[in-house]
């Protein structure tokens, strides 16, 4: 899933109208949701659509555990778009473990999950583990809906969020401005707050993950501004191993892209800064893209 990055796969079927979402992190999902639920899908079935809401299908939700909401539900219909082109939709896998961030419905008898792919994680159990634990505590958190100034037990929470791959990201956009600079309710956290002891664990989850995906690519370039070489060749490693296959699918050149400009951000490397203008200005030729990224990377030190 990652969230910010994959393209969404058409499914087959009249594709429903596309429309922009923000980036939404777990504090964010978990603030707004009305319900919060670890549930496993049932079949979706198709429902008529209406001009109102364009929802394709309706899912069973068998819930095993309630979050935040009526912990006496024991099942809920769920309504989606799984025909939805961009941005990527939630989706219910029959038979698999799901977390959902959910709402009432507002024309129909039960919920929907306006989050999209943000708000439906199908997450195996060592993560699901993790990403639940990370829930349980933020709704222990006085201030996570709207903090003046994020409290000591926020800060932690996000740097547990960004050391654990589950919820690498999530944790990630706590110290983003690009991410949450735009949301009034969902102040960015400083990461001059941190102490030793939290960079140290950020830097050990980062540098134990390999190979690293865009979630790592985030997090190195929102902890930017302490200077942490151990990270420039990291991403820079990424890069090459990326690039020094003979043929790279395109999912991985992304990723690359999304390595070297985390590299940038960080302003260790005048190679990095060079390719990312050089691959701006390549826009979608991809073959060029490639070639410009095999160029940076052996310029990387």
């Amino acid at each position: 899933m990652r969230p910010l990055l994959l393209l969404a796969a058409l499914s087959a079927g009249t594709a429903a109208p596309a429309y922009p979402i923000p980036p939404q992190p777990l504090r964010k999902l978990f603030v707004e949701a009305e319900l919060v639920v670890v549930a496993v899908p049932g079949r979706s079935v198709a429902v008529p659509e209406r001009p109102d809401d364009w929802d394709q299908a309706a899912v069973p939700l068998a819930i095993r555990r309630v979050l935040k909401g009526d912990p006496a539900l024991k099942e809920v219909t769920v309504f989606h778009k799984p025909n939805l082109i961009c941005p990527a939709p939630d989706t219910y896998p029959e038979g698999k473990t799901v977390v959902a961030f959910l709402h009432r419905h507002k024309t129909r008898d039960g919920y929907r999950a306006p989050g999209l792919s943000y708000a439906s994680k199908v997450l195996e159990p060592r993560a699901l583990e993790a990403f639940v634990a990370r829930v349980e505590e933020l709704a222990k958190i006085p201030d996570a809906a709207a903090p003046s100034e994020p409290s000591r037990e926020l800060v932690e929470w996000a740097v547990k969020c960004a050391e654990n791959p589950a919820t690498r990201w999530d944790g990630a956009c706590e110290f983003s401005w690009a991410v949450l600079g735009r949301d009034e309710k969902a102040k960015p956290i400083s990461v001059r707050r941190l102490d030793e002891s939290q960079v140290g664990r950020l830097y050990r989850g980062l540098l134990e993950t390999w190979p690293p995906g865009h979630a790592e690519a985030h997090l190195a370039s929102t902890l930017a501004e302490l200077r942490e070489p151990r990270v420039d060749s990291y991403l820079a490693r990424g890069i090459r191993e990326i690039v020094g296959r003979p043929e790279p699918p395109l999912e991985a050149q992304i990723l690359a892209e999304a390595l070297l400009r985390a590299l940038f951000s960080r302003g260790a490397s005048p190679a990095a800064g060079k390719a990312v203008l050089d691959l701006d200005a390549a826009e979608t030729d991809y073959p060029r893209k490639l070639q410009i990224l095999r160029d940076a990377a052996r310029a990387l030190p």
